[in-house]
């Protein structure tokens, strides 16, 4: 069994969560595996804005993954990973392009304590899942708009929505925008985590957005 928690989980927290049921269920803890984007990892991390949400993961990372190695030269490469190290002295480093890689096998040690950093845990979610035909261009305002921080600190935003043309995927990470058009779907879903930003306004973007 895989899990994948959302990039603003705390691993420290699901391991503990894991503990009371290992021995019932026979659950054996594998790697637990981080990733971290080479091109904005240094500026999140010198932000402030995601408290000890990173360096707890970090910190209970058997392997991380620096991905997007490909966009960043040597240099910044190399500051990355010392900045990694100051949080994780034993981790398995794996440089990575779309997160493609050999994992390796590792050994197991029993009984050891989780790293749990004390941190802040207000982080704001707004989750709507309204009616109606969007258009792709409109919902792509929003995100340029939650992207400069128009509506307030939104760190993610992502989801599915219905265009004329069929269905298409979105998602708002690190500043960086994607859309994916799907075969199908069912239903519009938008998805925005952040920190003290205006619900309603988001709302009212998304709102003009339809068609």
């Amino acid at each position: 069994m895989i899990i994948e928690p959302s990039g603003l989980a705390v691993p420290s927290g699901i391991l503990e969560a894991l503990e009371p049921v290992k021995e019932k269920l026979s659950l054996e803890i594998e790697a637990i595996i981080g990733i971290v984007d080479a091109d904005g990892f240094l500026p999140n991390l010198e932000s402030g804005l995601f408290g000890d949400f990173y360096t707890d993961q970090l910190a209970n990372s058997d392997i991380i993954l620096i991905n997007k190695v490909d966009l960043v030269s040597p240099e910044m490469l190399q500051k990355v990973e010392e900045e990694i190290r100051k949080y994780n002295q034993s981790a398995i480093i794996l440089h990575t392009v779309n997160c493609r890689t050999e994992i390796p096998a590792l050994e197991k040690h029993e009984g050891i304590d989780y790293l749990h950093l004390h941190f802040d845990h207000e982080f704001d979610s707004l989750a709507i899942t309204p009616g109606g035909i969007f258009r792709r261009d409109g919902i792509e305002q929003v995100l340029r708009d939650a992207r400069e921080e128009k509506f307030g600190h939104i760190y993610r935003a992502k989801g599915i929505f219905q265009t004329g043309e069929g269905y298409y995927n979105f998602d708002l990470v690190h500043g960086q925008i994607n859309f994916k058009k799907l075969k199908g779907g069912s239903g519009n879903k938008f998805i925005f985590i952040g920190k003290g930003f205006d619900k309603k306004a988001v709302e009212e973007s998304l709102a003009r957005a339809r068609t």
